[in-house]
């Protein structure tokens, strides 16, 4: 959900004309994607998962919740495609 309201934050400050705020929302949101991607996506399960504060490692196993990325678009497809 950040990640969207990054992403809509960038939209809506570049409308309004302010490009200092658009860029810091879109290099906020890019941030969130790279982190995503690196603690949260498992090549070897092909999918997203949960990050458990208690032990510090994904949960192994599925939820809905694993398919957000999806939805929001947090992804690269071309680095999606890759795997």
């Amino acid at each position: 959900i950040m990640y969207m309201n990054e992403l809509s934050l960038a939209r809506f400050h570049r409308l309004l004309g302010n490009s200092s705020l658009a860029e810091y929302y879109d290099v906020q949101a890019r941030a969130r994607l790279a982190a995503m991607n690196e603690w949260l996506w498992d090549a070897g399960d092909a999918m997203w998962a949960d990050w458990n504060l208690l032990s510090g490692t994904r949960t192994p196993r599925f939820y809905p919740s694993n398919l957000f990325p999806l939805w929001a678009g947090a992804y690269d497809p071309a680095a999606f495609n890759a795997s």
